[in-house]
Parts: C-alpha cells; structure tokens; sequence
C-alpha cells in the first residue's frame, strides 16, 4: 500500500479537510499483510485490506488441429480446449473466416474464471481434392490463435474393362483365357472382393479381397473350360462399390 497524494502532514481548519488517495499494488496473491495508515494522534488511523491475484493465463490445446486426408463429400470433426490456467477472468472471442472449416460448437464471446475451459469443436468438409487454403481458428487477444490444416481427396470410383466377356466357341476338351481390369479413377482406397460360384468358369488370377489405391488397378484373369456341350454364362462378383463381370462362352465338340 502507498500513500500517493494527501500524504504528510496536515493543518486543518475548522470544516477544512484533506483528501488522502491510497493505492493497493500487490505483490503476490492472497490477502495483503495487515496494514494501517496512520493519520497521528488526534484522529484515528485506517486500517486497509486487500487480495492479491495473479492475471489470467491461456492455454490452448492442442495448438493446432492436423485433420490429415478427409474424402470430398463427407466431412471430420476435432476438438480443441481453451483454459484459465491463471486467475482473474479471461475472455476472448472464438471466430473464423476459412472456406472448408467451420466452428460448430464453442464460438462467440467466453469468459472463463481460474481453472475454467470452454471446448471448441471444428469440422472440415472439404470442397475439393488437395491441401486447404491456410485457415486460422481466432481466440481472441488474450489467447493464441489456432492453425487447422487437412487434405481434401476424391472418394474412390470403379472403373472394369470389360464389364462382358465373351470366349466364343471353344473345345470341350480345350481350355481359353483372357482378362478384366478393375481401376480406381477416383481417390482413397478401392475395396471389394472378386468371385465366382461357376462350374465351367474359373479366376486364375486376381481373386478375393482388393484394396486399390487411387490411379492404381488389378487385373483378373479368367478361364473358361467347358464340361458339356452348349451356350454357358458366368457372373463375376466384384463387390458393392463396383459392377459385376459377366461371362458368356459356348462349349462345342472337338474337331
């Protein structure tokens, strides 16, 4: 405490007065030292009182938000948290201004007491294939701002060439070979599994489970040995996200 103005001696008289201006700086939290102004013999002394306390201190985590590779069309949410990790009131504004990513839950103004957190979820819905434009999560003056970065990609897309297979006529003491491919055009990661249930048609090559990466491809190889006489057809499957193979081929007597 410190007497600032008004301090020293003093002469009143009568109905005068004198105004004294007493300023608190505390050096520490907690309640101050017990202290008195003293105004000498004639007049009673004052006591003053008073509770330090430390500012407010922000801390955000995490610092920045990486939401990695997120597929056009479908969108990721993450969180981060802004704490008081001081005393006294903390207040900021949680805002931004970017393309692909938006603050769902935890934006506008905060205030926030001695121990206090407020979450901010942030979701990225990529409207295109690449890297998004530098975005900043904005907390305010008082905080850091937060960097959210992620990577737009295309989902998968299946492509087979040929979807029809047709072997013609062929020995039944023979056997014929050919081939399908099936392509990721889009991006991501191409899943599905290729089979056959059919006696006359067989896959030599290619067969179960896939898992294509995007520009990539698998080529299946397929043969036909007819067992008996006459027009057969097969069907392919190739999985949900991709059409299935026909085949057709007719068995005819050796020569």
């Amino acid at each position: 405490f410190a007497v600032i103005s008004g301090g020293g001696a003093f002469s009143l008289g009568a109905n005068d007065s004198v105004e004294v201006t007493v300023r608190y700086t505390p050096s520490g939290s907690g309640p101050a030292a017990a202290c008195t102004i003293l105004t000498g013999t004639n007049c009673a002394d004052v006591p003053v009182t008073g509770t330090g306390e430390l500012p407010p201190s922000c801390t955000v985590e995490p610092a920045s938000l990486a939401f990695g590779v997120v597929q056009v069309g479908s969108s990721k949410d993450t969180t981060f948290v802004i704490r008081n990790d001081g005393e006294g009131t903390l207040t900021g504004t949680v805002s931004e201004t970017c393309a692909d990513f938006a603050v769902i839950s935890g934006g506008g103004a905060f205030s926030l007491g001695a121990n206090d957190s407020v979450a901010v979820t942030v979701r990225y819905t990529p409207s295109g294939s690449g890297p998004a434009a530098a975005c900043n999560i904005l907390t305010g003056t008082n905080c850091a701002d937060v960097p959210v970065t992620g990577t737009g990609e295309l989902p998968p897309a299946c492509t087979i060439v040929p979807v029809a297979i047709n072997f013609g006529q062929v020995d039944s003491a023979a056997v014929a070979d050919t081939t399908f491919t099936i392509y990721n055009t889009g991006g991501g990661f191409l899943t599905g599994a290729v089979a056959d249930t059919c006696a006359e048609f067989s896959i030599l090559s290619g067969e179960g489970a896939f898992n294509i990466a995007g520009g990539d491809s698998l080529v299946v190889t397929v043969r036909f040995a007819p067992l008996t006489l006459g027009a057969q057809s097969c069907v392919i499957t190739t999985g949900a996200s991709c059409p299935n193979v026909t085949l057709d081929g007719e068995g005819v007597s050796p020569p």
